[in-house]
């Protein structure tokens, strides 16, 4: 973790070819959503450094558990035996949202606030690339949680979602997010300005209040993989605590055997030749989760989170029960739907 300080007005060496009269903002990913923190007439001010969050996308395992959930419900609500084939690409997917056509490069010899910087600006080149993947809306820059919008993709794409299971995975991924920042996140804490009153600006946010003990954190410590009180600490023990308590493997041999067969129904914000790396990912994410020894939440509270998964499936099924039902009756002639799906109340 870098803890580099900018102090009265001095530029450290590693700033010196910025114009930060151009700097805005930087972007940082942590766990499953975006923190947005402004730096503005940073030469003219004294500010605290943020830099560097490592980068561990935990969230994978939670949608590949989330749609793995999804699937089992639609089996046993239709009465229906999905076809390999056909989970395996709303599982693909669901895991392709999240890939990205960017490649981090570091030259050798560099030092470490170096490295440190041509990895947030490349963080920031993939935030902004997400703007598009996960349909966020622009006018959502300034936000501390940016949620995507995701009846603009099923607006879009809603001939593709009842006609591919890849389209619907997509789809569901989209929502999963959504539900994550609108339902876990709203259970879980509370972004406080200056004053310790709640705020949705990235510019105004200074504390986080957990609700599970009413402690009071900096939003920097928060959001600081090295504090105990850090949500990305969190992560990683999520992530264990789910694949156990749901008892869902991740094939990764079966993944890259579908991955091979794995083509894009005309979604253009994703590449869909991008699935590789996301499914070793995912693969590394669920191995490095069974080694963790600790499986104490500092922030989540354990039941939140599994009751987050059965509901994420839950209201998907709910709100777009009609053309899920549409997509499996036009997968009718696979050789495992043997009949018509019924829509029933």
């Amino acid at each position: 973790m870098v803890k580099a300080l900018i102090k009265d007005n001095k530029r450290c060496s590693i700033f010196d070819n910025l114009d930060f009269n151009e700097i805005d903002s930087y972007l940082f990913m942590i766990g499953k959503f975006t923190i947005c923190i402004y730096i503005k007439n940073i030469v003219k001010k004294n500010v605290k450094a943020f830099l560097e969050m490592e980068e561990k996308m935990a969230s994978f395992v939670i949608h590949h558990t989330s749609g793995v959930e999804l699937i089992n419900k639609l089996s046993k609500e239709f009465g229906i035996k999905i076809g390999e084939e056909n989970i395996y690409n709303f599982l693909l997917g669901n895991l392709i949202v999240d890939s990205s056509n960017l490649n981090l490069t570091i030259p050798s010899g560099l030092t470490s606030e170096e490295v440190s910087l041509i990895k947030s600006a490349h963080r920031k080149k993939i935030q902004e690339e997400k703007i598009s993947t996960h349909f966020r809306n622009n006018d959502d820059i300034d936000l501390c949680i940016q949620v995507p919008n995701v009846e603009k993709f099923f607006q879009k794409y809603n001939n593709l979602v009842s006609s591919d299971f890849s389209a619907l995975g997509y789809l569901f991924h989209l929502y999963t997010d959504k539900m994550f920042f609108e339902y876990l996140f709203d259970k879980t804490f509370e972004c406080l300005d200056d004053e310790k009153n709640r705020t949705i600006y990235a510019t105004k946010l200074r504390f986080i209040k957990i609700l599970k003990n009413n402690k009071l954190v900096a939003a920097e410590d928060f959001f600081n993989g090295e504090k105990n009180e850090s949500i990305y600490n969190d992560y990683t023990v999520m992530n264990k605590l789910v694949l156990m308590y749901f008892k869902v493997s991740f094939d990764v041999y079966k993944m890259q055997e579908y991955a091979n067969g794995f083509v894009n129904p005309g979604i253009e914000e994703v590449n869909y030749q991008n699935i590789i790396p996301v499914i070793n990912n995912t693969n590394r994410f669920v191995s490095e989760s069974y080694e963790v020894e600790n499986n104490t939440l500092n922030v989540f509270k354990e039941e939140d989170v599994y009751n987050f998964i059965k509901y994420v499936a839950n209201k998907f099924l709910e709100e777009y029960r009609y053309v899920i039902v549409k997509l499996l009756n036009n997968a009718i002639d696979n050789k495992n739907i043997k009949r018509k799906v019924k829509i029933s109340n």
